[in-house]
């Protein structure tokens, strides 16, 4: 065969329309392969997050473990709804990188405190070697898979007044009663 046959033909099959088309499509079709792969990617990685978390659900949100006896106690300040990202009350062990804290209902949650964790204590940021046993804390973080709370933020607060909620305002001034005025006329 001639080379300089086959190489003018090549030349021209590349430069047709039809050529440049087909070449077209298998591009797209690998790029809407790709993204594709990646939702499949991201789905499986919140599906296996999922299935984890809820193995564990009423350990981490309503202090309970798969299978307990224990009913449902809520987790919210007001005991309707679980308190999905943090926890509220007293450490009961420090053991770092986690603390545990038990709740006002004695449910203990596990902290894991990480060394980008923000840990204050009223306007002044201190270090988590500073959280001891006895003191109260309210922690902001994110759900585990095995259900333990990853810290974000934790506050030291005061100790609740009266059982109440620790660091929650409390007072002990009467809300004055709004007079009842006639109709305005």
């Amino acid at each position: 065969m001639n080379m300089k046959f086959m190489d003018g033909d090549i030349r021209e099959i590349s430069k047709s329309r039809t050529f440049r088309g087909i070449l077209l499509g298998i591009v797209i079709a690998v790029i809407a392969l790709l993204i594709f792969q990646v939702g499949v990617f991201v789905g499986e990685t919140k599906a296996t997050f999922s299935y984890g978390l809820g193995d564990n659900y009423y350990r981490a949100f309503e202090g309970r473990g798969v299978g307990s006896d224990t009913p449902p106690t809520g987790g919210h300040l007001d005991g309707t709804m679980p308190g999905a990202f943090g926890a509220t009350g007293k450490v009961v062990a420090v053991d770092l990188p986690n603390i545990v804290i038990a709740s006002s209902d004695d449910v203990e949650k596990t902290v894991t405190v990480a060394t980008d964790t923000i840990v204050r204590q009223y306007q002044n940021t201190v270090t988590s070697n500073d959280i001891t046993v006895d003191e109260y804390v309210v922690v902001i973080g994110e759900p585990e898979q095995d259900g333990d709370i990853d810290a974000k933020l934790i506050r030291i607060v005061p100790p609740p007044a009266d059982g109440g909620v620790p660091g929650a305002a409390t007072t002990s001034m009467a809300i004055p009663a709004i007079p009842e005025q006639g109709p305005a006329y």
